[in-house]
């Protein structure tokens, strides 16, 4: 089992070559062979509701959550690689949904009842034809949807999964079935946690392999994933999280009380590991509950310390904490992940790397109430969602790409916590169909500083808050805050400001620009007619309004993996070569993009200080020494063409004198 990958961002190109192909080619010729995802025993169908793809049934699945509430989802997955025809007929009825999912409150206003089909995001599937009780569809390539159909209650969320880029396991040498050696029970009439454990633990100590699991439910406890274990869910397979717990925090207490959250699967000190396939995670949502009758928190995974992790194509119902929390972490592919969530519990976040480096969170789907996509620089305290403190890592080149958010807080958001650095973070070619704010950067819980955060080529539709916004609460610096290609769909009498506001005087807010945005296709104008307008509040320096038309496309620079160390020896080279790949809109490598290397802080040098990217798209410096003295070492990539995007090498120089 191959899991370790020094350039996880070169995967992500892979498809996005597969999917400009698929785009140039007929694509009568591209419908393939469709995979649905089944639904897990136990679990219910939607009623009057049926859907085919390229004439393959896809059965849809009725998620209940929040159940005090009622909050209800049809849900439908498949994989395909090709295009694909999308049919739905389904029965109406005359009561419209609740409020709750129409988002009745100050993330945005309520959905009409539609008279027609409504696909979001907007613009993603063609050809739509709608009769008295059925739709149609094209869609091109792997979306993540959300339908509303015409006289019908239930929103329906369709996720067209890409084919896996870890073949689907089968029994035999180097993985194990952990019903047929192992015992656990796909019938969910008793608990699996020991079987399941002993299944991973088992493979783990005999050098690594895959546990799978068949379609079936199974309902378990607290599990830990182990070293070169991949732990593999079949569609069909579904993981249910009990009702009743002794341990954990309720909701009254929150985050004043120290004892850990629950993670249903802990990653803690994992190494060379995985979560795959087309299965299905239930946290039980607002079901659990303690010894008292409280609530308990409880998140999907999370842990401290892994490296070297996949988690690929799950989907996760019913979270109710911060749902996929991995802290102090390096090295880590989480794609094709679908969340959802309570529109009606807070604290169920989707994705919050807290102080990781080298994330790539690629083609991910979150419905929650509060933050969908929120990398956060915890360090030492951070306690949230059950992480408990750690050594003080920074959060450092981190990437969100191709995402789609359906929130009642923040789309794509940094922080609050502040107690460590956050650099280079990149939230690129996303959708934000609904939410409360749409890009925001909060800082709070530290001095440390936040730089090089770009906000590129995203989509939102609907915001009831600041779509643009930087709050600072404590004095640390932040800087280099880039919002380029954003196009905004909210109307403009009803849409408030981008709001930008510091802390201290003396640590001002430096460097925000907001490059070639939209507002319903007008320009945003650093003047008086724009249709965004722009409240720099205290200590903000200048903040940089322009548009270019016609704007060209963003280029987007990344650093490689693995070259951005936290520390090294005080004026002696780095072993690895200071490396950013050079992509365009599309993810695609740019040939002779010029590239600028700059030394900030520290003294040192480099080799290379201007140089072309090559035909992978890579630009290096070189390797980089350190200056003498001990202290920050800074070194800046950038492109000097395209002002949207640049890369922050930042290493402690260490005196082992």
């Amino acid at each position: 089992m191959h899991l370790s990958r020094k350039n996880i961002f070169l995967v992500a190109l892979r498809r996005a070559f597969l999917a400009f192909a698929i785009f140039l080619l007929p694509a009568a010729l591209l419908e393939a062979t469709v995979t649905p995802v089944p639904i897990p025993p136990s679990y219910p169908k939607a009623p009057g509701l049926n859907l085919s793809v390229n004439g393959t049934p896809v059965p849809v699945l009725r998620v209940v959550l929040n159940k005090g509430h009622h909050e209800v989802f049809d849900v439908a997955t498949f994989s395909a690689e090709g295009s694909a025809r999308v049919s739905v007929g389904y029965e109406r009825n005359a009561s419209p949904a609740p409020a709750a999912l129409t988002l009745e409150t100050n993330a945005a206003p309520p959905v009409p009842a539609p008279a027609s089909t409504v696909i979001l995001p907007a613009g993603m599937a063609a050809n739509l034809k709608d009769s008295a009780n059925s739709a149609s569809f094209d869609l091109d390539r792997p979306r993540q949807l959300h339908i509303t159909l015409p006289g019908r209650r239930t929103p329906l969320l369709l996720f067209f999964n890409p084919v896996p880029k870890m073949p689907e396991p089968r029994p035999g040498p180097g993985t194990v079935d952990a019903v047929s050696t192992f015992h656990a029970d796909p019938t969910g009439n008793s608990d699996s946690t020991a079987a399941i454990q002993k299944a991973i633990d088992d493979v783990s100590a005999k050098g690594g392999g895959t546990v799978l699991l068949p379609p079936g439910l199974y309902r378990s406890g607290k599990l830990a994933l182990r070293e070169k274990v991949r732990l593999h869910l079949t569609g069909g397979a579904a993981l249910k999280f009990p009702d009743h717990v002794s341990e954990g925090f309720d909701y009254e207490k929150g985050h004043k009380d120290l004892q850990p959250g629950l993670y249903f699967i802990s990653i803690t000190g994992t190494r060379h590991a995985a979560i795959t396939g087309n299965g299905m995670i239930d946290c039980n949502g607002e079901t659990v509950k303690g010894p008292d009758g409280k609530r308990r928190y409880v998140s999907a995974l999370g842990g401290t310390h892994a490296a070297d992790l996949t988690l690929e194509g799950i989907t996760i119902i019913d979270g109710s904490s911060w749902t996929v929390v991995p802290a102090f972490c390096s090295r880590l592919l989480i794609s094709d992940i679908k969340i959802v969530n309570s529109l009606l519990l807070y604290e169920n976040d989707g994705i919050d790397p807290v102080s990781c480096q080298d994330v790539l969170v690629d083609h991910c789907f979150v419905l929650a109430t509060d933050d969908a996509f929120c990398p956060k620089p915890g360090g030492i305290g951070t306690h949230g969602g059950g992480v408990k403190p750690g050594p003080a890592t920074g959060l450092r080149d981190v990437i969100f790409n191709d995402c789609t958010a359906w929130t009642r807080a923040a789309g794509c958001k940094v922080g609050r916590q502040s107690a460590t650095p956050a650099l280079n973070l990149v939230f690129k070619n996303s959708r934000i169909l609904a939410c409360s704010r749409g890009c925001a950067v909060d800082h709070d819980g530290g001095t440390a500083p936040f730089r090089n955060i770009l906000f590129q080529g995203l989509q939102i539709d609907r915001c009831g808050s600041f779509p643009f916004s930087v709050e600072s609460k404590d004095p640390g610096p932040i800087r280099d805050i880039t919002y380029q290609s954003v196009s905004l769909g909210m109307e403009k009498g009803k849409m408030k400001p981008a709001r930008f506001e510091g802390n201290a005087e003396a640590v001002p807010v430096e460097g925000i620009r907001i490059i070639d945005c939209t507002v319903r296709g007008e320009p945003v104008v650093p003047h008086g007619s724009s249709p965004l307008r722009i409240e720099a509040k205290k200590a903000v320096g200048p903040v940089t309004v322009s548009s270019r038309v016609p704007a060209p496309k963003p280029v987007t620079l990344t650093a490689i993996w693995g070259c951005n160390p936290e520390e090294g020896a005080a004026g002696k080279a780095l072993s690895a070569a200071a490396s950013v790949l050079v992509t365009d809109s599309a993810n695609r490598p740019l040939k002779g993009v010029e590239v600028t290397f700059t030394l900030e802080s520290g003294g040192g040098s480099i080799p290379v200080q201007r140089i072309l990217s090559d035909e992978r798209g890579v630009a290096s410096a070189g390797c980089w020494t350190l200056g003498k003295n001990a202290g920050e070492n800074t070194l800046v990539a950038a492109c000097p063409k395209f002002p949207g995007s640049h890369v922050v090498f930042m290493t402690k120089g260490v005196s082992h004198e």
